[in-house]
């Protein structure tokens, strides 16, 4: 078998451990419910990834409301990429949502957090803060598997390059907005450099931890992360630093 295919059989294998993220996530469901720094209540926006939908941020978003906030998923079904109506159906949530709650908060795992920024790069004033999970905002042809690419462009009938046109009002540049990007080197799915920010500031922020792309959904130290980065007051953004109950071990890089 050519080296090539055994690297990629190996590295989908990986996924394998999400069943444990996932066991994780149940059994610490309360215990995460109590531990993670409660809401004030302002909206926050779900967005699926790619073939996924709001099925599968449920978990997520039954935590998220636990603790205090008005959670919206997307309701627009299966993510399929940027078909026809999807961009402009995801603006009048947004502006809805803003309108009835003030600023929103928008999280998006994966493909979702390729949407997510570019809502923020049209709607900075709408948005409070931005927080990616895995998301390839900047992916290419030439740092995506092959066969990622042409299920992505097969399910959603244009190119891969067609796709980015829709993502890249401000040439692809980061939102005017706090954004938080969190990437595993061990995610099978999507290039971990892809998910990152490529220069990091005062108000975007790269953090690593250790897991499966599938998982970044449920991980129990994402979901502490994702509670503490919401929890700041709106204006008042500061980077992420691991503090209780977060375990700092979790985190295993951060800029």
């Amino acid at each position: 078998m050519p080296k090539k295919r055994k690297a990629k059989i190996g590295q989908f294998w990986m996924e394998g451990r999400f069943w444990g993220e996932f066991a994780s996530f149940g059994l610490n469901y309360f215990s995460l419910t109590s531990k993670a720094q409660k809401g004030d209540g302002h909206a926050v926006l779900v967005i699926p990834g790619f073939l996924a939908s709001d099925v599968t941020t449920a978990p997520l978003r039954s935590v998220l409301t636990s603790i205090g906030y008005d959670v919206y998923g997307w309701g627009q079904g299966v993510n399929r990429g940027p078909t026809d109506g999807v961009v402009e159906q995801l603006e009048v949530l947004l502006k809805s949502l803003h309108a009835a709650h003030g600023k929103v908060s928008i999280i998006g795992w994966s493909l979702g957090g390729v949407f997510a920024r570019e809502m923020g790069r049209r709607y900075p004033e709408m948005i409070r803060q931005i927080i990616t999970l895995g998301s390839p905002f900047h992916a290419s042809r030439k740092n995506l598997d092959p066969d990622v690419v042409k299920l992505l462009e097969d399910t959603n009938g244009q190119t891969l390059e067609a796709m980015q046109a829709t993502f890249t009002t401000g040439g692809n540049k980061p939102p005017k907005v706090p954004c938080t990007a969190v990437f595993s080197k061990t995610d099978a799915i999507v290039p971990w450099r892809a998910a990152r920010e490529l220069k990091p500031d005062a108000t975007h922020q790269n953090v690593e931890v250790d897991g499966t792309h599938m998982g970044l959904i449920i991980s129990c130290p994402v979901v502490l992360l994702i509670a503490d980065r919401l929890s700041q007051p709106e204006g008042k953004w500061q980077k992420f630093a691991p503090k209780a109950p977060l375990n700092a071990s979790d985190y295993l890089s951060i800029s």
